[in-house]
């Protein structure tokens, strides 16, 4: 019983990989928040990933249909405010679907940690 000087370290080695991933999920681009969700859903809390992978679908559709306005030809298919209503709907919808994958990764840290516990005590 007590904390050990094992326990010690290893709440540092995962406050720094915490941090690291915080880092990395904040420079995310959208297209790459989907596979971040998937992986997340799979391995740290489901309930949660499914809401990150449906902000990061909405996301990456988003940005598809600002990209799409653009064309080669020098005639816009959609207005600027069309246009800027996408990309900011992209935005909103990459900032929530980064919120969810934060939440995702903490609660299945929780629930790692509560499963670990448990065995320990068996």
């Amino acid at each position: 019983s007590g904390i050990r000087w094992t326990d010690i370290v290893e709440m540092i080695i995962l406050s720094f990989l915490l941090y690291q991933i915080l880092v990395w999920i904040k420079n995310t681009r959208a297209w790459s928040l989907l596979t971040v969700s998937i992986l997340l859903t799979l391995l740290c809390f489901p309930p949660t990933g499914f809401v990150a992978i449906y902000y990061s679908v909405m996301s990456r559709k988003a940005w598809d249909q600002y990209q799409r306005g653009e064309s080669r030809q020098g005639k816009d298919l959609y207005t600027a405010d069309e246009k800027m209503g996408y990309r900011r709907a992209a935005h909103d919808c990459a900032r929530n679907a980064k919120m969810w994958v934060g939440i995702t990764f903490f609660l299945g840290m929780i629930l790692y940690a509560f499963l670990v516990n448990m065995n320990s005590s068996f």
